[in-house]
């Protein structure tokens, strides 16, 4: 058996919700072979990733209030803050080879999904335990444009990752506003004492001028 994050792909809303539904049952199904863990319907509104329902297997009531676990970390990049920044930033690195020697094959996970997201498509994404891929390809197969798989494990980590990558950035921004700010205000300082000097000259010269 092995643990995936299953991404399908679909243009039809009503298809996505069928196989959304059949999914969210699947652990109750004696029919399937699989299980699933979490899933989340999600869809590409031009260019930004929103949530349109998502379903959490074995959380309690207070858990489903927010998405957990491996689901919610690469949500948590794919639709926070920054999220086309770092992942477009990652995709443009990877692309240009940076530091390919050290990079895994996988390592371009999150940008392959955020890329294959294609604006107005509605998109399922679950963690699926399973034997064999082509039961549930098969059952989706003909509703679905793609159906893509990545190892739940890895995915996770590298979405991490992204998120340290995506707070750093956020902590440096911040930091260098404050920096700019700081400075913008040493400077109206010196120009503000320059004028209030320069108003104390011109009083000086007048008084001079009105003692002649």
């Amino acid at each position: 058996m092995t643990e995936n994050m299953v991404m399908a792909t679909f243009e039809n809303l009503d298809s996505a919700k069928k196989m959304y539904k059949r999914l969210k049952r699947a652990n109750s199904d004696s029919n399937v072979n699989y299980q699933v863990l979490q899933a989340v319907l999600v869809k590409n509104e031009d260019g930004k990733i929103g949530i349109l329902d998502q379903h959490m297997e074995m959380f309690n009531e207070l858990g489903k209030t927010m998405i957990g676990g491996v689901v919610g970390v690469v949500l948590g990049v794919l639709i926070g803050p920054l999220a086309g920044f770092v992942l477009a930033g990652l995709g443009a690195m990877i692309g240009s080879g940076f530091d390919i020697s050290e990079q895994s094959e996988s390592e371009d996970m999150l940008y392959q999904m955020y890329s294959r997201i294609y604006n107005g498509d509605i998109a399922i994404l679950a963690i699926v335990q399973e034997e064999d891929e082509m039961e549930l390809n098969s059952s989706i197969g003909h509703d679905a444009i793609n159906i893509y798989r990545w190892d739940a494990a890895e995915i996770r980590e590298e979405a991490e990752h992204a998120t340290d990558v995506r707070d750093n950035l956020l902590r440096e921004a911040k930091r260098q506003m404050k920096e700019e700010k700081s400075q913008s205000r040493k400077k109206k300082i010196v120009k503000y004492k320059e004028s209030i000097q320069e108003q104390f000259s011109e009083i000086t010269a007048d008084d001079k001028d009105d003692k002649k």
